[in-house]
């Protein structure tokens, strides 16, 4: 019984040396678990308005567009069916 209680305590041992006692699959449960802290800490920005860097530096409109809405208009298709 002494021998084989020591032959177990050894083997855990080295299976902890060599690294053999984590769990398969320990980089994707890693990275699981940081894009899971990555999308909380975007949805509490989010809530908060605080906008990312690479949303920031996205121009407003593009250069030579003026904000005003002139003719050109987006919603001008029931100007065509009171004519």
């Amino acid at each position: 019984m002494c021998f084989s209680t020591a032959c177990d305590f050894l083997g855990e041992k080295l299976a902890g040396f060599l690294g053999l006692n984590s769990p398969k699959y320990q980089y994707a449960i890693d990275v699981f678990h940081r894009d899971q802290k990555n999308r909380i800490s975007l949805r509490k920005k989010n809530e908060y308005g605080a906008t990312s860097s690479a949303e920031a530096s996205w121009p407003s409109r593009p250069s030579g567009v003026s904000a005003s809405r002139g003719a050109a208009s987006h919603n001008g298709g029931h100007e065509n069916e009171q004519q």
